[in-house]
């Protein structure tokens, strides 16, 4: 329920039964940048929750430069199948995020709209995934060995994704998109700041993360 929040230069690991930070309960611009999120996947799925969740109502929210790593199920946006309620809320933007060693969700996103960008992609299931009617513009990010870099296909209500064609997909293994291509592109001006996306790996390798000097 609070706004002009920002959380910046974090460290924050193994968080047990709750995810290392979450926005919800109509909580509106919020920034959320250069942590580092972590876990570990020696335990089952479910003992570590995600690291970087957004929902119930939130909006405006940004998710910028941070490091997550040793998950199963790093980011998701919208908590469950059964919240419509969430739709025209979830405007959220991901970007400069560096996801390895992850199982999934980066981000799995429902009912509202995610612009994802210049974001490092390396292992995992899947990557960008969408439901229940999310939108999710993809621009000129980077995978590399993920199994499914963009899946729609988790039921029988996809979500939608546009700009697939922007990202360099490497050593990874096909989309599973069954939903036609979104039309929606963010209202704001992103493209000055956009790197291409083959320089992102090495771009957010060396800027991602609590590396911050206070």
């Amino acid at each position: 329920g609070f706004n002009n929040v920002i959380i910046r230069n974090m460290t924050i690991k193994n968080v047990v039964q709750y995810s290392n930070i979450v926005v919800k309960e109509g909580s509106h611009h919020v920034w959320v940048d250069h942590c580092d999120l972590s876990s570990d996947r020696n335990h089952g799925w479910d003992y570590y929750d995600g690291l970087l969740d957004v929902g119930n109502k939130a909006n405006y929210v940004t998710l910028s430069w941070n490091k997550l790593y040793d998950n199963h199920k790093a980011m998701l946006i919208g908590f469950a199948d059964t919240k419509p309620e969430d739709k025209d809320y979830l405007k959220v933007t991901v970007h400069s995020n560096y996801f390895y060693n992850v199982s999934e969700r980066q981000p799995s996103s429902r009912y509202g709209y995610t612009h994802a960008f210049n974001n490092y992609m390396v292992n995992g299931s899947y990557g960008i995934g969408s439901r229940m009617g999310g939108t999710v513009r993809a621009d000129n990010n980077y995978f590399d060995g993920v199994n499914t870099p963009f899946k729609t296909d988790f039921n029988s209500t996809p979500g939608f994704i546009s700009g697939v064609s922007t990202n360099i997909v490497k050593n990874s293994g096909a989309n599973k998109i069954t939903s036609k291509e979104s039309t929606w592109v963010p209202t704001y001006e992103y493209k000055s700041a956009m790197l291409p996306a083959a320089s992102v790996p090495a771009a957010i390798k060396a800027g991602a993360g609590a590396t911050l000097d206070l």
